[in-house]
């Protein structure tokens, strides 16, 4: 069985993920790490034993719309690409984009919301906008992780 895991930066996967990636890889399954090229993380996720792939479009806090698209796409293609049986997404533009991506490829992912981000934080129309990204990004998810019970009663709530 093929698994991705997605995620702005390889050191977020490495020391956040690094022990499920381990027990995956130990148990048979390929595992393969998409994210943005951090020499150091990214040799320390190689040294586990799966692939990584690099986004060379990720800014966590970008909002130049060319930028985004263009990171949209990266990701859509690499999941297309990957063919994986499973894909788990982390941070909020990964969330986003690869689940609206997963969701269009007919493929199975599962969302993790380790926090809304700073964005649910201003008042002006960004947090609409990123509730109906959300709605969509998480309509076909086979599961949706909240890691915090306030960002989940917000959500449900709002």
């Amino acid at each position: 069985m093929k698994i991705i895991f997605v995620s702005n930066t390889s050191w977020n996967l490495y020391n956040f993920r690094g022990n499920i990636i381990s027990a995956l890889i130990s148990e048979g399954f390929d595992v393969i790490c998409l994210c943005k090229d951090e020499r150091n993380s990214s040799e320390k996720l190689m040294r586990l034993g799966c692939k990584v792939y690099h986004l060379s479009s990720v800014d966590a806090r970008g909002k130049n719309p060319w930028r985004e698209m263009k990171l949209f796409l990266e990701i859509y293609r690499s999941i297309r690409y990957i063919q994986a049986d499973l894909t788990f997404f982390y941070t909020v533009k990964m969330n986003i984009y690869g689940g609206i991506a997963s969701s269009l490829l007919r493929r199975d992912y599962l969302n993790n919301v380790t926090g809304l981000g700073s964005m649910f934080c201003k008042h002006n129309k960004l947090p609409w906008v990123i509730r109906k990204l959300y709605k969509w990004a998480f309509s076909k998810s086979r599961k949706i992780i909240f890691h915090n019970d306030s960002d989940l009663r917000y959500m449900i709530d709002t």
